[in-house]
Order: structure tokens, then sequence, then C-alpha cells
């Protein structure tokens, strides 16, 4: 099964974004964003198209294996 979180966050830091940063673009907190990296918890669907346009990466990549 694909981790979405550590995919999110490899990007995130491959891109030299803070989880502060990522937070604040897409209006969450940056808990949310940590527990999302940890596996704790997965973000809204909703919110999987504005990821993947920050991260300037597609769905599909987001999803990937590595």
């Amino acid at each position: 099964m694909v981790d979405i979180g550590k995919n999110i966050k490899r990007l995130r830091q491959e891109r030299c974004v803070t989880q502060a940063e990522l937070a604040k673009s897409l209006g969450v907190t940056c808990q949310a964003v940590s527990k999302w990296e940890t596996s704790s918890n997965a973000p809204d669907i909703a919110l999987i198209p504005k990821i993947a346009t920050l991260l300037d990466v597609s769905i599909s990549e987001l999803f990937a294996e590595n």
C-alpha cells in the first residue's frame, strides 16, 4: 500500500517547503501536515489536487510507490 504521507514529506522537503508553509497554503494546521507525514492521518480527499499543485506534481505522483 502506498504511503501518501511519506510522499508528501519527501516532495515537500525536496522543494524546501516547511510544514508551516504547506499548511498555510492548504488552510490546515501544521499538526495536520505532521500527522499526514507520520501516517497518523491522511489528508482529506478534497485537498489532494491542491497538494499536488503546490508540490508541482501530478496526483498520480503523490500516490506513486518509491
